[in-house]
């Protein structure tokens, strides 16, 4: 895989550090999704401009997280069973590790299946 962008910073207000992975108990309030954005905001007519983030964020204990370890097909059922399109992925010691979106799993789950195929094909034709 082609090694890590450097993104700007989203939030020129905050100190970069303050928008990097941290312990996800200590600094991680909530998460602003797009359903939060359109049902909270623009459902019902509000100011994007000046509605304030905590006031539309899901509250971090409605969010469901994966580890590290997690297994894919474990994570991708949660998703879909919370409806969620993203997952924020934990380390072992709380910090962020990533966010896992539902086009990675799916891009997962259909490769494994192709290389599935090709297994059964070679199965099938001898050429195991």
């Amino acid at each position: 895989p082609p090694p890590p962008r450097s993104r700007p910073n989203p939030f020129p207000s905050l100190p970069r550090h303050a928008t990097r992975s941290g312990k996800w108990d200590d600094a991680v309030a909530g998460v602003v999704t797009e359903r939060d954005y359109l049902h909270k905001i623009v459902a019902k007519h509000g100011d994007a401009s000046t509605t304030k983030v905590g006031d539309v964020m899901t509250a971090k204990d409605e969010i469901n997280v994966a580890s590290v370890d997690t297994p894919v097909l474990e994570a991708m059922r949660a998703m879909i069973e919370g409806r969620h399109r993203h997952l924020p992925v934990m380390n072992k010691d709380r910090t962020m590790a990533g966010m896992l979106c539902m086009g990675d799993v799916t891009r997962m789950v259909l490769d494994e299946h192709r290389k599935e195929v090709v297994r059964l094909r070679d199965y099938m034709t001898g050429g195991y």
